[in-house]
C-alpha cells in the first residue's frame, strides 16, 4: 500500500509539473503569433503604399519615358473618334518636296573677259558690264587642237584611290564621272522612293468558279495614288477599266482593307475608290504622304523623268528616262487630253505615273491590254487636274456629247471666223445633238464667253454644277445666209 501511494504521489507530481510546464508555454505561443501578424500586417501595409506610390510615379513619368525610349503609347493604336458625315471640300496636298535641277535656259550666256575669268567674278556690282560680249552658248569657244601643255602635270592629276579624305580632295574638288554619276542614280533613287510612299496597292477581286466547279475568287493587281481624304474617307485614283467588273475591291496600305468605288470617268479611265478612315486609325491615317502634282505643261523634251508603280508590271518597279516628246493631242468626249512620250519601256498590262525630279506626279501612264495600243504615250496631269479634282469630291461629271478639235489659225481665216472649235461629232442622244448641233458646226460662244480651244471649252463645263442650260453660239457654214444662230443645250450628268 505504501509503496502504491508513493506511485501514485509520484504520478501526481509528474503531472503537476508538466501541468505547470504546459501552462507557460502557452502564453509564449500566444505572443509568438500575435508577432507574426504584426509583421504581416507590416509587410502588407508596406506593399499597398508602396504600389500606390509606383503608380502615381508611373502615371506622372510615363508619358516622358516613353517619349525618351521612343515606346509608342497603347492609347495611339484607339480607334479614333467618329469623323462625322460631313465630308470636307478636297484640294490637291501640297508636301514638302525634293529639289531639282532648273531647266536649261534658252537665254544666252554672257563670254567672260579674261579678267573676269580669272578673278571668277563676272560683275560683283550686279550690274552689266562693258567687257562682258553676249554670245549664243554653242558657238565654238577655241578651234584650237588641245597641245601636250594643256595636259595636266602628274603632280596636278588626281590618285584614283585618293578620295582627299573626308573633306575631298583640296587639289581637284570635283567629282569623278563615276562619282558624279553615282550620285544623281543615287539623289533618283531617293526621290523614286518617296513618289512610292504614295502609292499604295489596288486589287480589283473577281469571283468564279474553276473547273471542278468550285468557287474561286481571282485578283488582278493595279496602281492606287493616294490623292487625299475628305475627312471621311481615304481617296485613291486608279485604272476605271479594271476594277468595273470587280466584286470586290481592295487597297493595300500596311493591311488589306475593302473599298469602295467613289467616282469615275469612263473617258479617261480614272476611278477614286475609298477607305474608311476610321477602320485605318487615325494613326496611321495621318501618316500618310499623299502625292502631289506637278506640271506636265512645263516639261521639256530631255528632260529626266521617273516611272513608279508597275510600269514593266511588277508592283514597285522604279525606271528612269527622258521625256522624248511633248505637245500630243488626243481628243476625247467633250474635251482633249494633253500627252507626251518617253524612252521608258513599258508593256500591257503595266500602269502607274510619271514624276518629275521633285516627285511630282507630271504624268499617268494607262493601263492597255491590247499590245497593239501606243504604250509610249503617257496622258499629261495638266490636262487631267480639274476632272481630278471634281471626281474626288464625288461630283458627277457634266456631259454635252461631242466630240471636236481646235481649229488652226488659217483654217479659221479661210472660214472667215475669228475662234471656235470644229464639231467632228454629236453623239445620238447627246445634249448637243438633241439641240440640233451636228458635224461640221463650229461653237464660238458659251453663255456669251468666246471658245478658244477644245482645253478651254472642257474646263469650263467641269467648272458648272448640275444640269446647266448653256446658250451655244454656233457657226453653220452650210447656212451661207444665216450661218450663226444660237442653241440652247441642256446639260445632263455623264453615266
Amino acid at each position: 500500500m505504501g509503496n502504491e501511494e508513493h506511485d501514485i504521489n509520484s504520478n501526481n507530481s509528474e503531472d503537476s509539473g508538466f501541468s505547470f510546464v504546459k501552462e507557460k508555454i502557452k502564453p509564449k505561443t500566444r505572443k509568438r503569433i500575435k508577432k507574426i501578424l504584426s509583421v504581416i500586417g507590416f509587410a502588407l501595409l508596406a506593399g499597398i503604399v508602396f504600389g500606390v506610390a509606383s503608380r502615381v510615379a508611373f502615371l506622372k513619368m510615363g508619358d516622358p519615358v516613353a517619349r525618351l525610349l521612343g515606346i509608342e503609347q497603347a492609347s495611339a493604336e484607339v480607334t479614333p473618334e467618329p469623323t462625322g458625315t460631313n465630308r470636307s471640300t478636297v484640294t490637291f496636298p501640297t508636301n514638302p518636296v525634293t529639289p531639282s535641277p532648273s531647266p536649261p535656259s534658252s537665254t544666252p550666256t554672257p563670254r567672260l573677259t579674261p579678267t573676269q575669268a580669272a578673278t571668277g567674278d563676272p560683275d560683283p556690282s550686279g550690274s552689266a558690264s562693258p567687257d562682258v560680249t553676249q554670245e549664243p552658248t554653242d558657238a565654238p569657244t577655241s578651234t584650237l587642237a588641245p597641245t601636250a601643255t594643256d595636259a595636266p602635270s602628274p603632280s596636278q592629276q588626281q590618285d584614283p584611290d585618293d578620295d582627299g579624305g573626308e573633306g575631298g580632295n583640296e587639289n581637284n574638288p570635283t567629282m569623278s564621272p563615276i562619282d558624279s554619276y553615282v550620285s544623281m542614280v543615287a539623289q533618283m533613287r531617293e526621290v523614286a522612293g518617296q513618289v512610292q510612299d504614295s502609292l499604295v496597292r489596288v486589287y480589283s477581286v473577281t469571283r468564279g468558279d474553276n473547273w471542278m466547279g468550285e468557287s474561286i475568287e481571282t485578283k488582278q493587281e493595279l496602281t492606287g495614288v493616294l490623292m487625299g481624304n475628305d475627312g471621311v474617307e481615304l481617296l485613291v485614283m486608279t485604272d476605271y477599266t479594271v476594277i468595273a467588273a470587280a466584286d470586290r475591291i481592295e487597297v493595300e496600305l500596311d493591311s488589306i482593307y475593302d473599298a469602295a468605288l467613289y467616282s469615275f470617268d469612263k473617258d479617261t479611265n480614272i476611278a477614286i475608290v475609298t477607305v474608311p478612315l476610321d477602320v485605318i486609325g487615325k494613326t496611321k491615317a495621318d501618316a500618310i504622304s499623299y502625292m502631289q502634282l506637278g506640271s506636265s505643261e512645263e516639261l521639256y523634251k530631255g528632260e529626266p523623268v521617273i516611272a513608279v508603280g508597275r510600269p514593266n508590271g511588277y508592283y514597285g518597279a522604279v525606271e528612269f528616262g527622258f521625256i522624248s516628246h511633248t505637245g500630243i493631242v488626243s481628243y476625247i468626249t467633250d474635251g482633249e487630253l494633253e500627252e507626251f512620250t518617253t524612252d521608258i519601256y513599258l508593256v500591257p498590262g503595266g500602269d502607274g505615273i510619271v514624276s518629275d525630279l521633285k516627285g511630282r506626279l507630271v504624268g499617268l501612264i494607262p493601263h492597255a491590254d491590247d499590245e497593239t495600243e501606243n504604250l509610249n504615250r503617257i496622258i499629261g496631269i495638266d490636262s487631267l487636274k480639274s476632272l481630278i479634282l471634281r471626281l474626288l469630291n464625288g461630283g458627277g461629271i457634266p456631259y454635252f456629247g461631242i466630240r471636236s478639235e481646235n481649229i488652226p489659225e488659217d483654217i479659221r481665216t479661210e472660214m472667215g471666223i475669228e475662234n471656235g472649235i470644229y464639231v467632228n461629232e454629236a453623239f445620238a442622244g447627246s445634249p448637243a445633238a438633241t439641240a440640233g448641233i451636228k458635224k461640221g458646226d463650229v461653237i464660238e460662244t458659251i453663255n456669251g464667253e468666246t471658245i478658244e480651244t477644245v482645253a478651254q471649252f472642257y474646263e469650263l463645263l467641269l467648272g458648272l454644277e448640275g444640269e446647266n442650260e448653256l446658250e451655244v453660239g454656233i457657226f453653220r457654214a452650210s447656212r451661207p445666209d444665216e450661218p450663226r444662230s444660237v442653241e440652247i443645250v441642256t446639260l445632263k450628268v455623264k453615266e
